[in-house]
């Protein structure tokens, strides 16, 4: 744990987003090894178990043993309503045929099966890609509730994320307090302002911080979540605007950027005059390493790694420079 509190409090903390929503056992092992042999050292995936010992795997092809202890998992779980706890699915009698969605989707989730359009739940990560560009508006989603909570804390893992954008303050905080009642690292929770107006996100957050000892909290700033598809300051712009308000909030907790966060962000934030910890990339960095990440043949070619590897490294190089 000490690695992961030294480069929160040195503010210098990336954590990759392999995505809560995400099952893809081969993409979350391909990505946590790219970035663990690029640099990176805190990984968000599913607190699910397989996904957790997929994550492993990624981290023991390139880490030794005796140093995976500086290296860290964060499990995200979420509440019914949450973004990031939902799958899409096809009406079939709405669906035009118009194949949008295969093409926007970055997951690789949709796939033309006998001439129907089919989901692939294990790849959705609920970005919505796919509904804002469906011609015939043939796309929904269901909701589920993450709670795998007695399946992860078993493993080693260093942090457990509560995805909370929800319209309900009770449901968030007594989750939060079941959480911290039974887990004894990092709690971190993610939000935006969907719901909640500036008064009512101090309120929720004065709840779960002060509840805590202090600085055992992660607050993370989920601007505009799955979101970056462009390396603009736009796509961070509501990642921003919220960070400054709950800088203003001056709580004993870290403070995570996150949702549409690209190579802009930090230098944004510079401008901005924003404290922070650390930054979360999510759909920016899996896109990235896609070109290699997605090849059949990416285990045993070795030049396809070495060149995901050479595009994460060059990655975090521009984030240190611009940070």
């Amino acid at each position: 744990m000490q690695s992961l509190i030294k480069s929160l409090e040195n503010k210098n903390c990336i954590k990759i987003v392999c995505g809560a929503g995400n099952k893809n056992l081969d993409e979350i092992e391909k990505l946590v090894a790219v970035y663990a042999k690029a640099g990176v050292k805190f990984f968000d995936i599913s607190a699910d178990e397989d996904v957790i010992k997929a994550a492993n795997k990624g981290l023991s092809r390139v880490i030794s043993d005796s140093d995976l202890h500086n290296y860290h998992l964060c499990c995200s779980i979420g509440l019914k309503g949450d973004v990031h706890f939902r799958k899409a699915f096809i009406n079939k009698e709405k669906c035009t045929g118009c194949n949008n969605c295969i093409t926007a989707c970055l997951q690789n989730a949709i796939v033309k099966s006998h001439e129907d359009l089919q989901v692939n739940k294990n790849n959705c990560i609920g970005c919505a890609k796919c509904l804002n560009i469906c011609a015939g508006d043939a796309i929904d989603f269901e909701y589920y509730e993450s709670s795998e909570l007695a399946q992860v804390v078993k493993h080693n893992i260093s942090c457990i994320e509560l995805h909370a954008t929800i319209d309900n303050s009770k449901k968030i905080i007594n989750c939060w307090n079941y959480l911290s009642n039974n887990f004894d690292r990092f709690l971190s929770i993610s939000l935006n302002r969907k719901y909640l107006s500036d008064t009512k996100l101090k309120e929720l957050l004065n709840q779960v911080v002060l509840s805590r000892k202090p600085f055992s909290s992660i607050i993370q700033i989920d601007g505009k979540s799955m979101n970056s598809g462009a390396e603009d300051f736009k796509s961070s712009l509501q990642t921003i605007a919220l960070a400054d308000v709950v800088n203003e909030f001056n709580l004993p907790a870290y403070i995570m950027l996150s949702g549409g966060t690209n190579l802009k962000t930090a230098e944004f934030s510079i401008i901005c005059k924003i404290d922070y910890h650390g930054i979360a990339f999510g759909s920016f960095a899996r896109k990235l390493v896609y070109p290699f990440t997605s090849k059949s043949e990416f285990w045993v070619n070795k030049t396809l790694f070495n060149d995901a590897v050479k595009v994460a490294e060059n990655f975090l190089k521009n984030y240190i420079i611009k940070n």
